[in-house]
């Protein structure tokens, strides 16, 4: 092919595969000689995998029907077994592996499902041979297993254990996530001895993990990170003694990132709401220690934003932060000052008064300033409260409820009854349509607005 006739394969090839046609693909390949399938082997295997990934995330990701489901997984074999004729060399152990791990959830029969996932692992095994991590798919094959067949032999859980530990003798994020979860699962099992086996495999992950981060302080966020997921998720039986010392686990992985030195703003974002999450998830008795957290968060933040400084995020979680530590405090001082330190954050922000969601979380902080330090008796800060909540309310160009909700609330504080009401009546008005009239349920379950209350009953609302 010559140079125009190159460009033109190119052009036909991205646009074949953005329209995801595997036959119009196949025609394609077919008209290609010898020389020219060698020449673009890349390209289309690209294509392929492109097409595949479609498949796989949508079967992922719960966006394909049911009824669906199997002839999406055939297809995506048919994918695998074009691509293979292009590129005979590259065998995809890895995806093919994935296509029986989604037949196996959809075939109903005991024995159908095992056989798939042992056609799994087959292929993951002859992918272990060229990398170790592979090894952790392996070992979440025979959990599978073991959770269908309810055969739980301690040389099944040795050999599974030997699996995850083989898998992280390098540090791999996807290993720990996968290890760790394997570690939870076992306490879904239903035989007696699945505590004892829980932690000898969380034994030996915390090892590995101490041994990695000694290295790499930053692992302790991803663990700590992961670990308060699979607390929250409620997929898995554990005790509440034990989701106590989980927690705290979690917490004392973040004392290694109290002082992490990084300009990524990414990274940022995430040291800081590990430390606000964990900060939240504190006992109440233990106000020091989330004072302390608090205050890392809105210092991770503030970096942040200082990286970035148009964006939203970080002016706005390093705020509410801020506001979360006022609502610890007693000290009216300290309460004003944090709430100070706030509005210099939002004013940080460039270009602070063309964001709709900036503004909407200064008016609502701005609120909160006003209840918390002087029980809304701060006109100056319910009249600043409104400025930033009607900047909000202009941006958000009548798409949005809640900067009229929160402007009837600073009128009703400041003592002007009738203008919130006013802005309600507004608000019902604009966001009621044809098919429903808009409810104030909100609003009635919020005790700021009780003085109306009955006003709002007697509309009809």
């Amino acid at each position: 092919m010559n140079n125009s006739a190159h460009e033109n394969f190119n052009d036909l090839l991205e646009q074949i595969t953005n329209s995801e046609d595997l036959t119009e693909l196949d025609a394609l390949i077919h008209r290609l000689n010898a020389e020219d399938l060698q020449r673009y082997k890349t390209e289309i295997t690209d294509s392929y995998l492109r097409i595949f990934t479609i498949g796989h995330c949508d079967l992922s990701y719960g966006n394909i029907n049911t009824e669906d489901k199997d002839s999406i997984v055939a297809y995506l074999f048919e994918i695998l077994a074009s691509v293979e004729k292009v590129y005979p060399e590259k065998l995809f152990h890895i995806e093919r592996a994935q296509c029986y791990e989604f037949q196996a959830e959809l075939k109903k029969g005991i024995n159908d499902k095992l056989s798939a996932l042992q056609k799994a692992a087959d292929e993951y095994i002859k992918a272990a041979r060229t990398s170790l991590e592979i090894n952790v798919c392996i070992a979440g094959i025979s959990i599978d297993k073991m959770e269908i067949t309810q055969q739980y032999t301690d040389d099944e859980f040795i050999r599974i254990l030997g699996l995850f530990q083989l898998a992280f003798t390098a540090y791999s994020e996807k290993v720990l996530i996968y290890f760790l979860q394997g570690c939870f699962r076992i306490l879904n099992f239903s035989f007696d001895k699945r505590e004892h086996w829980h932690h000898q495999f969380f034994g030996k992950f915390t090892a590995s993990l101490t041994h990695f981060s000694a290295k790499d302080p930053i692992i302790n966020l991803l663990c700590s990170e992961e670990l308060t997921r699979v607390l929250e998720c409620g997929v898995y039986d554990i005790s509440p003694n034990h989701a106590d010392d989980l927690y705290k686990l979690s917490f004392d992985l973040l004392e290694n990132l109290t002082d992490y030195s990084t300009d990524d703003s990414g990274l940022l974002n995430r040291l800081g709401s590990a430390f606000e999450k964990a900060a939240k998830q504190m006992n109440n008795n233990e106000v020091a220690e989330k004072l302390r957290f608090f205050q890392i968060a809105v210092h991770y933040f503030t970096k942040g934003q200082t990286i970035a400084p148009a964006a939203w995020t970080f002016p706005v979680y390093a705020t509410n932060a801020l506001k979360a530590m006022a609502r610890h405090h007693q000290d009216k001082r300290i309460i004003i000052q944090l709430f100070e330190a706030g509005n210099t954050i939002f004013s940080k922000t460039y270009q602070h008064e063309k964001n709709f969601t900036l503004n909407l979380n200064w008016g609502e902080f701005l609120i909160e300033y006003a209840r918390l330090a002087y029980n809304f008796q701060a006109e100056d800060i319910l009249k600043e409260a409104a400025l930033k909540l009607n900047i909000a309310k202009e941006l958000g160009e009548n798409y949005y409820e809640l900067p009229f909700l929160l402007l009837a609330k600073v009128a009703l504080k400041s003592g002007n009854k009738q203008e919130s009401l006013n802005i309600l009546n507004e608000c019902q008005a604009i966001f009621t349509t044809e098919y429903s009239t808009y409810s104030f349920d909100m609003i009635l379950e919020d005790e700021d607005f009780a003085p109306i209350f009955e006003d709002l009953r007697e509309s009809g609302s």
